[in-house]
């Protein structure tokens, strides 16, 4: 066991069945692993109706699940948020606010944040002001935001963290990607390092030469040494197994990947 800090606890994210099984069926299978931590990943606009939120929080409660964060179909609102024309802006907005309170309904303690595509990059005086709006925004929910490290948006680099840590942004977070870092060409250290004590989600899936989001124990991440970062960076939250679905052959394999996650992250 290492010596930096406590056990690391790990979860699920729903993503992990996506597209072979809906997200409430996602649900049931990660409570049928014995896993209880879960990341929800809300995949079409009907999945943040009201009535289907009431129904899945209601799956949450009887499968005794605790909802770590949401994610959101970003690409389909995020990236209007930084444009320059205000009804695109204003739609995003409030469809994010829609997000929002999904997050709120479900108990959720973070909402993952993308932010705006790396191909149509703004100035940084452009992004802060929408990103202090935003973060205010999640606030007013009960909501912490927590930007990715995504290799084709705003954090697709360690110094994009290490600037917005030092602009100090109220209610700005951070979560860390390996299979994004890997995309980016930087490493898990770098990205750790960069997020520092603002780090509070972390996904994680396995890599190898033949492609990456695997389920842990069919690649070559080494899961020992991201623990060992994180430790000494004082973190103590879940750790949320994000796979491709795509790559993922069976339920029983995403299982046996989570523990396998969960021996390696705490030996």
């Amino acid at each position: 066991m290492s010596t930096f800090a406590s056990r690391l606890e790990t979860g699920i994210s729903s993503a992990s069945f996506y597209p072979w099984k809906n997200t409430e069926s996602s649900l049931v299978n990660i409570a049928a692993f014995g896993c209880k931590t879960v990341e929800v990943f809300l995949q079409t606009h009907r999945e943040y109706r009201p009535g289907y939120l009431r129904q899945l929080r209601g799956l949450c409660c009887q499968l005794g699940l605790r909802v770590n964060s949401l994610h959101g179909a970003s690409t389909l609102f995020e990236p209007m948020l930084f444009y320059d024309y205000p009804r695109q802006v204003q739609d995003s907005m409030d469809m994010l606010e829609v997000v929002f309170e999904a997050a709120a309904r479900l108990k959720a303690r973070s909402y993952i944040f993308h932010g705006p595509l790396r191909v149509a990059m703004p100035e940084q005086q452009k992004v802060l002001p929408v990103l202090i709006q935003v973060a205010e925004k999640a606030g007013e929910y009960g909501i912490r935001l927590a930007l990715e490290n995504v290799s084709w948006c705003i954090g697709w680099e360690p110094g994009v963290f290490t600037w917005l840590k030092g602009c100090d942004i109220p209610n700005l977070w951070f979560t860390f990607d390996n299979k994004q870092a890997a995309r980016s060409g930087f490493s898990d250290q770098q990205f750790i390092d960069a997020m520092g004590d603002k780090l509070l989600n972390v996904h994680l899936s396995d890599l190898s030469d033949q492609g990456i989001g695997l389920p842990p124990g069919r690649g070559e991440a080494d899961f020992t040494v991201i623990a060992d970062a994180l430790r000494r960076q004082g973190y103590a939250n879940p750790v949320i197994l994000e796979t491709y679905g795509a790559r993922v052959n069976s339920s029983s394999e995403l299982y046996a990947g989570w523990r396998h996650l969960d021996r390696k992250l705490n030996t």
